[in-house]
């Protein structure tokens, strides 16, 4: 699988915008739309900014479902997830706009559901990401904070961010002494260490990965007030964002 069709569905659903616009015209151009970013645009920013994500599709059009479809079948063995992209859609779960477990004979159906389902709430396309495998998930995000600039989020995430609530925190952009510190921080260790056979976290990869998205809202701090990837799941090729989220400045939108 690879990830040529996201090209195709992000310039079809913004038509228009050149293939050489940077990170900071990328979002200036969402920005004019007064509007927050797709979770599939912030995919695009994050790959951007040097993040690897599962290999995935974005499909706006029943042609472009069917080229996906086409390259689908080749991995028949695949389950994937399929997310419904609106602005005006901002927690998918409330409208049931997150399908799992979709094999690729399923797909062209389900596309066509959705599209059909969303209609009328602003649908802009279907992002198409495989199932990940089983593994701890952990959350990393960045807030802006009146007293102390940008802070760097770190903990379990997925499902229990709300349930466990083991989180710590440290001042943005971290040096990787800073980010050890915040993975030793939490009191889940046992998970991060590979519980009952699942992958175990690389400690020093996790180390690099932090400092690197803690300089994010430094960099673009007239444009971002918030970002997040959760989940971030910890499987044996390595750590993968799963979910994706960027909140302008309220001023900006």
């Amino acid at each position: 699988m690879n990830t040529e069709n996201f090209s195709i569905g992000i310039w079809s659903m913004r038509k228009g915008r050149p293939a050489n616009m940077n990170s900071e015209e990328f979002l200036y151009d969402i920005i004019k739309q007064k509007r927050q970013p797709l979770e599939v645009e912030c995919y695009k920013f994050f790959e951007e900014e040097g993040f690897k994500f599962l290999p995935y599709y974005y499909a706006t059009t029943i042609e472009e479902m069917q080229e996906i479809i086409d390259k689908m079948m080749d991995d028949r063995q695949n389950k994937y997830v399929f997310q419904v992209m609106s602005p005006r859609i901002l927690h998918k779960s409330d409208f049931k706009a997150v399908i799992l477990n979709v094999k690729a004979e399923e797909a062209m159906e389900t596309f066509v559901n959705l599209k059909e389902k969303f209609a009328n709430l602003g649908f802009e396309g279907v992002l198409i990401v495989p199932m990940a495998q089983d593994g701890v998930e952990l959350i990393v995000g960045s807030t802006y904070d009146d007293t102390f600039g940008y802070i760097t989020i770190f903990g379990i995430g997925g499902v229990f961010v709300e349930v466990l609530r083991d989180v710590s925190f440290g001042k943005s952009p971290l040096t990787k002494g800073d980010a050890k510190f915040l993975i030793d921080a939490i009191n889940s260790q046992d998970l991060l260490n590979g519980p009952r056979g699942l992958p175990k976290l690389d400690r020093s990869a996790m180390e690099d990965f932090l400092v690197q998205f803690s300089k994010i809202s430094c960099k673009y701090k007239n444009i971002i007030k918030e970002i997040d990837l959760n989940p971030v799941r910890i499987t044996p090729q390595g750590i993968f964002p799963l979910d994706a989220r960027i909140v302008f400045h309220s001023e900006r939108c």
